[in-house]
């Protein structure tokens, strides 16, 4: 398992950054859950979200529109914090936000959870999911609580990209009302070579939160893919009904 970045264009054209982690030669994306280590899916013991109900709340091709392709062996977080890309945020209280970037959850102690990518045709876009369980509802309200204050106090801080020293930004974004408890943010990180851009979504059906991230390229902002994402993953989860 070892990071992988995907570059468009440098930051003096203005592009986006696009990232993951890259799992070679592990289990497949949407496979069985597995270690830690690495894997798409990721286990630490039982909770409010089994293995099945997790996979059933991952978007799939079909639920996106005409263009997009699943990156098979590719997650978000592979696992291993020596190759983070993403750190040091100072005021030491946006780290949240840097978390959330980096991993795609927003608490470490999760008892279960899966990621999937999606890239579009051009490559220039990604299109990110996590779903995580966690040991109660309250700790996962408390959580989404906390990232939306972060947010709006942060607003600009400095971060790191792969040890370099990055400027970053965080600010509300608006979506709809989903789930039991959402929130919406919009974060970029920028240095003399890169520019990142995401939306992110963020939504809680009881003890389980799902973050969809939309890692747009230049000019290519796919807003009608990812409103359709959100809404798609909020009647997942719904379905599930999970209430630890």
């Amino acid at each position: 398992m070892q990071r992988r970045t995907r570059f468009v264009a440098t930051a003096l054209a203005a592009a986006s950054l696009l990232f993951v982690a890259a799992c070679q030669g592990g289990e497949k994306s949407g496979a069985k859950a597995g270690d830690k280590g690495g894997s798409a899916a990721s286990a630490k013991g039982s909770g409010a979200l089994t293995a099945e109900q997790a996979q059933s709340v991952l978007l799939t091709v079909a639920d996106l529109s005409s263009g997009w392709k699943l990156d098979e062996d590719t997650v978000i977080d592979n696992g291993d914090a020596k190759s983070r890309e993403f750190g040091a945020a100072k005021p030491e209280s946006c780290e949240a936000v840097v978390d959330l970037v980096d991993t795609g959850r927003l608490l470490t102690d999760y008892k279960m959870s899966r990621q999937v990518v999606f890239s579009d045709a051009s490559g220039g876009s990604l299109m990110l999911q996590d779903v995580s369980g966690y040991e109660n509802a309250a700790d996962a309200e408390r959580a989404v609580t906390a990232l939306a204050a972060t947010v709006k106090a942060c607003g600009s801080f400095e971060a790191t990209y792969e040890g370099k020293a990055a400027l970053a930004k965080a600010e509300v974004f608006d979506i709809p009302a989903l789930g039991e408890q959402s929130t919406g943010l919009r974060v970029q990180f920028k240095n003399e070579e890169h520019v990142v851009d995401q939306d992110i979504a963020v939504i809680r059906v009881g003890a389980v939160i799902s973050t969809v991230h939309n890692n747009w390229g230049e000019g290519q902002r796919g807003e009608k893919d990812f409103d359709r994402a959100i809404h798609k993953v909020e009647t997942s989860l719904k379905a599930i009904k999970p209430t630890a």
